[in-house]
């Protein structure tokens, strides 16, 4: 295979992990054909086995490239408010419980979007695996939202909050309690916890 093919086939295989993270975040796993899927980036149905063992193979790398995209928007609430974590808990919060994620499931929190689908896995999926590491990933990054870094339980009932918050208000889209859920949640969850060192 020449430099070009090889390029080509590289950016064919993003491209279709780019197209995957989307579209698993809209409608799920299963509810993503692999024709559907090839489809949205103009390529064959038969390509697909030449870049990926397995639907399943390809599910593990999307939600780890969509946690990694997610890890990288929360880092940019930090670096822009660095001294300040009430100020970067609150951009974090005003991002992830508004009307725009609830709405666009397919660019928004892969940990909400593929809690159901996961939660029907295996135990040794490698989605789940991948999902698990990410949820783990999650809760570290919480701390840096907090004067007290060491509060794990603080993080772990935020990170529990955030999403079962958002999955209710994609659950009752259209209806006002929708926007009460996410606005109820971003009020308790507003002020970072304290540090208890002195």
């Amino acid at each position: 295979m020449g430099r070009a093919s090889r390029a080509d086939a590289a950016a064919h295989r993003e491209q279709v992990v780019i197209a995957a993270a989307r579209l698993f975040r809209e409608r799920g796993v299963h509810g993503v054909s692999l024709s559907d899927l090839m489809a949205d980036v103009g390529l064959t149905h038969g390509g697909f086995y030449r870049q990926f063992a397995s639907k399943e193979a390809l599910a593990a790398e999307a939600a780890a490239a969509a946690l990694d995209e997610r890890g990288r928007e929360m880092l940019g609430f930090t670096e822009r408010n660095p001294d300040d974590h009430t100020a970067a808990r609150r951009e974090m919060l005003d991002d992830y419980l508004s009307p725009e994620h609830r709405d666009d499931p397919g660019t928004g929190c892969p940990t909400t979007a593929l809690a159901g689908e996961v939660a029907r896995e295996g135990a040794d999926s490698a989605l789940r695996a991948t999902y698990t590491e990410g949820v783990r990933g999650f809760v570290l990054k919480l701390a840096d939202f907090d004067d007290d870094p060491t509060d794990r339980d603080h993080q772990i009932t935020t990170l529990c909050t955030m999403v079962g918050a958002l999955m209710l208000s994609r659950a009752t889209a259209g209806d006002p309690i929708s926007d009460e859920i996410l606005d109820a949640a971003k009020r308790l969850l507003a002020t970072p916890t304290q540090s208890t060192v002195d």
